[in-house]
C-alpha cells in the first residue's frame, strides 16, 4: 500500500468542450457495447479507433447503432488494460496523462457543458500499488437517466515532466447494476467515481444527483482481519451510525440507513473490496436476510418483505433463522399452536384448536429445533389438521431453508428433520425486552445446533444445587413448562442464566423471580428463606450467579460471546 496520500482523489470532472474531431470514414469497432439484458450494440468509429487502442493524444468517438436509454439504476462499465512504457515505477501513470469519457446524445452535434468522467490510469488513488507494468481496470460510471448514442474517449497528454507514458487498450463496455466503491477481482481493479482514500480511511461519498433509490447492500472483504472493523455509515440526523466489530458482517437492505452516504471505513485491515450496491431481495420464502442480531433489533421495518414479519439468518450461525414479527398477535398465529404442541404441559404432542388455546398465554418469544418442527407438520399432515395461513407460510420457509424436509412414509407425505433451528421475537415488546428476548432465544438456537453445548448444559443441570433446582422446577411449573422433560429443563436453565449479564443474575434470581413465585401459595415450600432486611433471597442470588458465570465462561471460550450478549457488532448513532 502506498502511504502518504493527503486527500481523496475523486475521479470526476465537468469540462466544457466545443466540438468533436473531424470524422473520417467510419468502421465497425472490434468490440461491442452489451446492455444489462445481454443485447449487443455495434459501435462505429474512425479506423484508428477500431481496435480500441489509445495512446496519449488519441481521441475516438464510438457511435452506437441505436440510442441507449438505460434508466437510473445502471452504470456503464469500461474495462481496459493499461501498459506503462519505459522504466516508470508502479504508480507513475497517475501523472502520465488523463483518460476522459463523455457520453453524448448526438455525436453529430456540438455540445457544450458535457460531463466528462476521468478514468484512473493507476491504483495509487486508492493507496494501492499496481502489480506490474501491465494491469487492468474496470470503471463503472453512474448513468442517472442519461440516454446516449455515442461515447467519446479522449486520452489527454500528460505534463512535460511525465516520464511514464502508457497505452490503454479497451476490452469491454457493458451496462451493469449501479454500484459504488472498489474491488479487486480476477487480477483487476474495479472502481467507480466518488471513492477515495486519505491514508487512514476509505470513503464513498456520492452527490445526490448520482444516487439511486435503495435498498442497498454493503459488501466488504479483506485478505485478513487483524484489527477491529470500523465503519461510519450515513450522516447524523439521517439515521447514520458507527459500527465496530471483530470481523466482517453482511450489511443488507434495512440494516443500512435510508441514505447510506457517506461511507467511511477505517483502513486498519488489508481490504480488497468495499462496494455499496443496489439490492433486490428475493421474495419469501427464499433468502432469509443474513445479519448480526444487534442489527436485526432495529432493522428498518418498512423494508420487510412481508408486512407482518421478516425472516433473518444469524450470519455467524446460518443454521439459525430469526423471525421478527409485527405484533404478538402475528407471532401467535405463527407459533402459538406450535408452542403448546412442543412445550406446554398437558398439550404436548397434540394439535390444539384455536378455540382451545385462545384464552391461554403462549410465549412472548419462541425457539424450536428441527425435530420438533418436523413432528408438528407431520402430525398436521397425517391428521389433515387445518393449519392457518401463517403456519403454512412457516412450513414453506422451513422447507426452503432446509430446516425440515419433505419425505414419504407408507406412501404418505411426512416431514423429517433437516438442519437448524428457529427463534422469534416481536416488535410489540419494549426495546429492553426485545434485547433480552433476543439473547435468551439466540442462546436456545445455539443450544439446538451444538451437541457440546447441550452436554455442558446437561452437566450443569445434573449437578445444580438442590435448593436452586427445587426453586427453578417450581418456577417453570408455574410458567407452564413440562418439567418432566430433562432436555427442556437444561435448555431453560442455560437460557435463563445467559439472558442477562452475570452482574444481573443476583437481582433476577435473588429477587425478581422468587417475588413472582411467592404470589402462589402452592409454591412457597420451593422457595428458600428470605432475608427480610434486604428483601432478597441470598441463597438463590449466590447459587445462580455462580451458574451464570459458568455458562458465560463457556460461551466466551467457545464463541467469544458472554451472558447478556449474542452480537459481535457495537452500533452507535452519529
Amino acid at each position: 500500500m502506498i502511504k502518504g496520500l493527503q486527500k481523496s482523489i475523486i475521479l470526476f470532472a465537468v469540462i466544457t468542450f466545443s466540438s468533436l474531431a473531424a470524422c473520417t470514414k467510419a468502421e465497425t469497432a472490434d468490440f461491442k457495447l452489451i446492455d444489462q439484458a445481454g443485447k449487443e450494440y455495434a459501435l462505429s468509429t474512425a479506423k484508428d479507433g477500431k481496435a480500441g487502442i489509445l495512446r496519449e493524444g488519441s481521441r475516438f468517438v464510438y457511435q452506437l447503432d441505436r440510442t441507449l436509454e438505460p434508466g437510473p439504476a445502471y452504470a456503464l462499465s469500461v474495462t481496459y488494460t493499461v501498459q506503462l512504457e519505459g522504466k516508470g515505477s508502479a504508480g507513475a501513470a497517475l501523472n502520465a496523462g488523463s483518460l476522459l469519457v463523455t457520453l453524448l446524445q448526438d455525436a453529430k452535434k456540438t455540445e457544450g457543458g458535457q460531463v466528462r468522467w476521468q478514468l484512473p490510469l493507476s491504483y495509487a488513488f486508492l493507496g494501492f500499488a499496481e502489480p506490474g507494468p501491465v494491469f487492468k481496470i474496470r470503471y463503472a460510471i453512474p448513468l442517472r437517466n442519461q440516454s446516449f448514442s455515442a461515447i467519446v474517449l479522449d486520452y489527454k497528454k500528460g505534463t512535460k515532466n511525465s516520464s511514464t507514458p502508457g497505452t490503454v487498450t479497451l476490452e469491454a463496455i457493458r451496462l451493469e447494476s449501479l454500484w459504488f466503491g472498489f474491488s479487486f477481482q480476477d487480477g483487476a481493479l474495479s472502481c467507480t467515481p466518488f471513492v477515495g482514500f486519505d491514508s487512514t480511511a476509505y470513503s464513498i461519498n456520492v452527490p445526490d444527483q448520482y444516487r439511486s433509490a435503495g435498498p442497498w447492500q454493503l459488501d466488504l472483504s479483506a485478505a485478513s482481519i487483524a484489527s477491529p472493523v470500523s465503519f461510519r455509515i450515513g450522516a447524523a440526523g439521517s439515521g447514520g451510525y458507527a459500527l465496530v466489530s471483530s470481523t466482517i458482517h453482511p450489511l443488507v437492505a434495512g440494516v443500512l440507513p435510508e441514505h447510506p452516504f457517506p461511507v467511511s471505513l477505517s483502513a486498519q485491515n488489508p481490504y480488497n473490496r468495499l462496494v455499496l450496491r443496489r439490492l433486490t431481495l428475493p421474495a419469501l420464502p427464499a433468502f432469509p436476510i443474513p445479519a448480526d442480531p444487534a442489527l436485526i433489533l432495529d432493522y428498518r421495518q418498512e423494508l420487510w418483505r412481508n408486512p407482518d414479519y421478516e425472516v433473518f439468518q444469524w450470519d455467524r450461525f446460518p443454521k439459525i433463522l430469526i423471525f421478527d414479527t409485527r405484533s404478538y398477535e402475528v407471532q401467535d398465529r405463527l407459533f402459538k399452536r406450535l408452542a403448546f404442541y412442543v412445550e406446554k404441559a398437558g398439550f404436548r404432542g397434540r394439535l390444539a384448536s384455536d378455540a382451545e388455546i385462545a384464552p391461554l398465554h403462549g410465549w412472548n418469544a419462541h425457539d424450536y429445533l428441527s425435530k420438533d418442527l418436523a413432528e408438528f407438520f407431520t402430525t398436521a399432515e397425517k391428521t389433515q389438521f387445518p393449519l392457518n395461513r401463517e403456519e403454512r407460510e412457516l412450513r414453506d420457509i422451513l422447507l426452503s431453508s432446509g430446516i425440515i424436509q419433505a419425505s414419504t412414509e407408507d406412501g404418505k407425505k411426512v416431514y423429517v428433520p433437516g438442519d437448524g433451528a428457529i427463534i422469534s421475537i416481536s416488535r410489540e415488546s419494549e426495546a429492553y425486552l426485545r434485547s433480552l428476548f433476543m439473547v435468551h432465544e439466540a442462546f436456545h438456537g445455539l443450544f439446538f445446533i451444538d451437541p457440546d453445548f447441550q452436554a455442558f448444559a446437561l452437566d450443569r443441570w445434573t449437578h445444580l444445587d438442590p435448593v436452586a433446582k427445587k426453586f427453578l422446577v417450581a418456577y417453570f411449573q408455574n410458567r407452564g413448562y413440562d418439567t418432566a422433560d430433562p432436555y427442556l429443563m437444561k435448555n431453560e436453565l442455560m437460557a435463563y442464566c445467559l439472558q442477562q449479564r452475570v452482574s444481573g443474575a443476583a437481582l433476577y434470581f435473588g429477587k425478581t423471580l422468587p417475588e413472582r413465585l411467592s404470589a402462589f401459595p402452592q409454591h412457597l415450600k420451593s422457595i428458600p428463606e428470605k432475608d427480610e432486611k434486604s428483601g432478597t433471597w441470598p441463597a438463590l442470588a449466590s447459587l445462580f450467579t455462580a451458574e451464570a458465570q459458568a455458562f458465560s465462561d463457556y460461551v466466551a471460550k467457545r464463541w467469544g460471546l458472554e451472558a447478556g450478549r449474542v452480537w459481535d457488532i457495537k452500533k452507535t448513532s452519529l
